[in-house]
């Protein structure tokens, strides 16, 4: 494992644990002064007791020394526990002979890199479990959490951790990945610092990360000491390959690694090794926090090298976003999707590289796949932190650069996907968005593009009903030019979409959505299948066919859950609820709600908390259950005066004025 991670302290508590199995005893030896095959050996003759009497005319001392450390131990049964051999690798065959010789010794080994021996048994050592949601932590759930409570009451005896703590203190375990040291020494802060203001100073950097107590070892007053210890190690090779991987976002794969950063297989088993890398059952491989940051450093170090790899990560991944975004639009879209949510930090990356580089040629041919995994994979928040910086860069370069069509192409496409991810945000769209992005749409040629950005701004709402479905009709007409056939199918669904909500031409809008869902189906394409089912409901709901309306948003629903869109699956359940609540199936309308009041307090959305519970409110008092009604809209009040929401207020005020007035 990697250094600072407890190495040292888990091979003393296991063999702590051991002493009644080794009739002649468990026994320590310290080896990070050690730099020879000699001075390994002197070292356990040392812990033994055992004095080496080497003779002048006799074979070199080396074989002297194992010679007399053989005979020592071999007619007894030790436990060995050598600490810190990773820099004694060239000699660790000493440690075969001496198992060979020695049948009844075993030896517990620590060390940053594996010694490849024949009779090596490996486990490796990572941070201490943390939490990864953004929760809470209640202060007694995860070791790193407890690590960190235990060492900061260390540091100041009067110290409690209150609610507000937990956050930064979930934070702080986070940002080091469990590493003990690094835990350890973040705790000792907060004599002087918050929690959460050393977790604000571990975002920025692990400079913070100092020991000030006197007597530690040398590797451990700082997690810089601990990683220069390894990379003091490292081949001038393996420096450059293991710096150049800290370009990669959230992990890499064997195949980034070699197109990215020119490393082999045998390189990256060699980091491996060395405890540098980590490779999971997936076959991906990543880098801990903690060495990550300092392996950016490394790079940073090198401009020329940094900026040329991070060019050949912009390509590999922006070439990777366009093929997995063809297959978003087919039958390969589940596996396309995970491929895309897996890389989508360092797809990101890219595209920030991209726009910084001023690269609008390849930005205007891959945004559009950005924005549909986006919408697919429900990460519609991760929609402004990528997009804003696209949109403002566009529009610099628009002024210097008017008749540029793919600046003008990618302008128009992050102000069209701008207005639509606002929308879906609950946010209020900026109405100039859209039309600047359709003004600059007319300037541009019919390409696909092209399309998408009509597509986009003939979507939800924003558009009168009439001209959303000739902005739509006229991205159709390109989509067919190109025989884009998931494009005709799209424009066909969002043109049903206007005519069912906008014009409420339900038997018109029921032939678009029919028409989209037979192309969507004959592509494979799950997701088109899904928002022509929503859409279908919705008609059969208008129609009121109610278990018509409820069969078919089902179907869609499951396909949601398939794909892991929690706020289309949201969104779903209110429309079963609404179905089900107007069929009078109140115990089906119920448990809709209730998954969507878990679902909103796991993500701690306490709008929708408050409107799930001002539903079921309504829903128990139409049961009879006065006093269970009553319950929910207390709770959902106390949540709409959390947000300040006077509207939420007045409208559970009302049906509790209402309620008590039948009861």
């Amino acid at each position: 494992g990697p250094g600072g991670v407890g190495k040292t302290r888990l091979a003393r508590q296991f063999a702590s644990t051991q002493v009644a199995a080794y009739p002649h005893g468990v026994v320590f030896v310290p080896l990070a002064t050690c730099s020879s095959g000699e001075q390994l050996l002197e070292a356990i003759a040392e812990a033994l007791p055992l004095s080496f009497r080497l003779e002048a005319d006799a074979p070199p001392a080396l074989e002297q020394e194992r010679a007399q450390l053989s005979d020592y131990l071999r007619p007894r049964s030790i436990l060995l526990v050598l600490d810190n051999m990773e820099h004694l690798t060239d000699v660790a065959t000493l440690l075969s002979d001496i198992l060979a010789e020695a049948p009844g010794v075993k030896l517990l080994v620590t060390s940053r890199e594996r010694l490849a021996l024949p009779e090596e048994w490996v486990m490796e050592v990572q941070g201490l479990p943390y939490s990864i949601s953004d929760e809470c932590e209640d202060g007694a759930t995860s070791s790193a959490v407890q690590l960190f409570t235990k060492c900061a009451q260390r540091a100041r005896a009067d110290l409690r951790l209150q609610d507000a703590d937990w956050p930064a203190v979930t934070r702080i375990c986070q940002l080091v990945e469990g590493v003990p040291l690094a835990i350890e020494l973040a705790a000792a802060w907060v004599g002087i610092l918050s929690c959460r203001e050393i977790a604000a100073e571990l975002e920025r950097d692990l400079g913070l990360l100092v020991s000030r107590q006197r007597g530690a070892l040398e590797r451990h007053t700082s997690l810089r000491a601990a990683f220069e210890h390894s990379w003091k190690l490292l081949s001038g090779a393996e420096k450059s390959a293991f710096s150049q991987l800290a370009v990669f976002r959230g992990g890499f794969t064997r195949g980034a690694a070699a197109q990215v950063a020119r490393a082999s297989l045998e390189m990256l088993s060699a980091l491996a090794d060395k405890s540098l890398l980590h490779r999971d059952a997936k076959g991906r491989y990543t880098i801990h926090q903690v060495l990550w940051q300092y392996a950016a450093e490394m790079l940073g170090r090198t401009p020329e090298v940094r900026s040329s790899t991070l060019s050949r990560h912009c390509e590999y991944y922006l070439n990777l976003l366009e093929t997995w975004g063809q297959r978003l639009m087919g039958a390969g879209q589940q596996e396309a999707l995970e491929d895309l949510k897996m890389e989508s930090s360092n797809l990101s990356l890219a595209l920030q590289t991209a726009t910084e580089g001023r690269n609008w040629e390849h930005l205007q041919h891959v945004l559009a796949f950005w924005i549909l995994f986006l919408e697919i994979s429900g990460a519609r928040g991760v929609a402004e932190e990528t997009l804003h910086p696209i949109l403002v860069a566009a529009r610099e370069a628009q002024a210097d650069r008017q008749d540029d069509m793919a600046v003008r192409t990618v302008l128009a496409l992050a102000l069209a996907a701008q207005r639509f991810f606002s929308i879906r945000l609950g946010l209020v769209p900026a109405q100039e968005a859209l039309h600047e992005s359709l003004a600059l749409a007319k300037t541009l040629p019919d390409t696909l593009e092209k399309a998408f950005i009509l597509l986009l701004n003939s979507t939800l709402s924003g558009l009168p009903a009439r001209e959303a479905r000739a902005c739509s009709r006229e991205s159709l007409a390109i989509f067919e030019r190109h025989q884009h056939r998931w494009g005709q199918a799209m424009a066909r669904l969002i043109w049903a979409d206007a005519t069912s909500f906008g014009c409420k031409e339900y038997a018109e809008a029921k032939e678009g959505y029919r028409a989209a869902q037979a192309i969507f189906e004959a592509l494979g394409d799950r997701w088109g299948q899904a928002l022509c089912l929503t859409g279908l409901a919705h008609i059969a709901f208008q129609k009121r066919e109610y278990r018509e309306a409820i069969h078919l948003a089902e179907g869609s629903l499951a396909i949601y859950r398939a794909l892991g869109d929690p706020w289309r699956i949201s969104n779903l359940r209110s429309d079963l609820a609404q179905y089900a609540t107007a069929m009078g199936d109140y115990g089906s309308a119920t448990r809709y709600y209730q998954e969507n009041l878990a679902t909103a307090l796991q993500f701690g959305q306490r709008g929708a908390a408050a409107q799930c519970l001002a539903h079921l409110g309504h829903l128990a008092r139409l049961q009879g259950d006065l006093s269970a009604s009553r319950g929910y809209y207390e709770q959902s009040l106390d949540l709409y005066r959390q947000l300040d929401d006077t509207q939420g207020m007045a409208g559970v005020s009302h049906d509790l004025g209402t309620l008590a007035g039948s009861s």
